[in-house]
């Protein structure tokens, strides 16, 4: 305890020249804290500002994308509508003989395999396009939701049934079907068609939405018809249990935390119901892939801050310890100068400071008084002045 008391009275008696000068040495702290509180300042406001802009950038557009991807879909299913209406008009005006096999030309979805089925009401196959016919007769769709769901129908609508795996092609397609009605008003059976799911997502722009997007189409069921989820097609791309907290019966967009999807990664993401059908469209975009160059200049941009911190740091102790050094040599000038007079007033002998003027040969020529004492001016009868 005693030598923590010597070590601060020494430190106390070594720096006592700061008391009454502290002004010039607390002046570079000061400055360099204020400098770098506003350079910091700028710097966070104007990268939050760049960020803002790049989410609503993002938001803007997997918007878009959504709507052009529910629209171009909604041409594609009101295709595929017309070709069961005309199904369904022959069956009705023909009585069942129906030439399905002159349909097979059109291509509702560019370049996807599909074919179209005739069931009965009892679930039967009555007439198909398919190569595998007799096959598929033996086979009873009765129990399958898309022919419960029409079945049940008050009224005639559009059903978009679930995927299902095709046990010879190793395939996921998607059923679409209408209800077929005998003339006497009751259900006569199901007009279907059957196409490759992956024909929803064909779409998919990796040059917008990036390696890591997502692009799924959803029923008004909130189950999954198809889906994209960065370079693979996946059951689902948004996790089933978090479909149900988006309101997909209109368009929306926002930014959602890695729990909504099933590769647990951020992203923006944006919906859009197709029209007239019961259908919606997600698309999203990663948004480690989206921000990654903002992100390598924000890294990049608070790096040269610490730097140019550290810099400042350094600046200001150098200044620090340059102004102690001018406050302790005007301390010893101010000693020196009390000392002076202390001695010189107190006597009885003219002191005098003498600024001497060298003649030729390095002589004295002259000399100019600078300063003295009272006894020096009282000596030439003149004042100290």
């Amino acid at each position: 305890m005693k030598k923590l008391a010597f070590i601060a009275t020494r430190c106390w008696t070594y720096f006592e020249f700061l008391r009454g000068n502290y002004r010039l040495v607390i002046f570079w702290p000061l400055a360099g804290l204020l400098v770098a509180s506003a350079a910091w300042g700028f710097l966070l406001q104007r990268l939050d500002v760049e960020r803002n802009v790049a989410d609503r950038t993002a938001l803007r557009v997997v918007a878009e994308n959504a709507s052009v991807q529910a629209r171009r879909i909604g041409r594609n299913l009101a295709m595929i509508d017309q070709m069961l209406a005309v199904v369904k008009m022959q069956w009705q005006m023909l009585d069942g003989d129906v030439k399905l096999n002159r349909l097979k030309t059109l291509e509702p979805f560019p370049g996807s395999h599909f074919d179209l089925v005739i069931l009965d009401k009892d679930g039967v196959v009555n007439m198909t396009t398919s190569g595998r016919a007799g096959i598929e007769q033996r086979y009873n769709f009765s129990q399958r939701p898309f022919f419960t769901a029409q079945k049940n129908a008050m009224s005639d609508s559009f059903v978009v049934g679930l995927p299902l795996l095709s046990a010879s092609s190793g395939k996921v397609s998607l059923n679409y079907s209408r209800r077929l009605v005998a003339s006497d008003g009751t259900f006569a059976g199901v007009v279907a068609i059957n196409i490759d799911a992956d024909s929803l997502i064909t779409d998919y722009d990796e040059a917008v939405l990036g390696r890591r997007g997502l692009l799924e189409v959803i029923g008004d069921d909130n189950i999954s018809r198809s889906a994209r989820l960065a370079n693979k097609n996946v059951e689902h791309a948004v996790t089933p249990d978090q479909v149900g907290n988006l309101a997909l019966d209109s368009p929306g967009e926002k930014f959602l935390e890695g729990n909504f999807f099933a590769d647990a990664r951020n992203r923006y993401l944006a919906w859009s119901p197709v029209d007239g059908y019961p259908l919606s469209v997600l698309v999203g975009m990663d948004q480690q892939d989206y921000l990654g160059i903002y992100f390598e200049r924000r890294n990049a941009s608070i790096n040269t801050a610490i730097n140019a911190t550290v810099a400042l740091a350094v600046f200001v102790l150098i200044a620090i310890m340059l102004s102690i050094g001018l406050v302790r040599k005007n301390h010893q000038l101010q000693n020196a100068h009390t000392t002076y007079r202390i001695a010189t007033e107190g006597g009885d002998d003219g002191f005098f400071i003498l600024a001497l003027r060298a003649g030729k040969a390095r002589q004295v020529a002259d000399f100019r008084v600078i300063d003295c004492n009272e006894r020096g001016a009282e000596i030439f009868y003149a004042s100290r002045q």
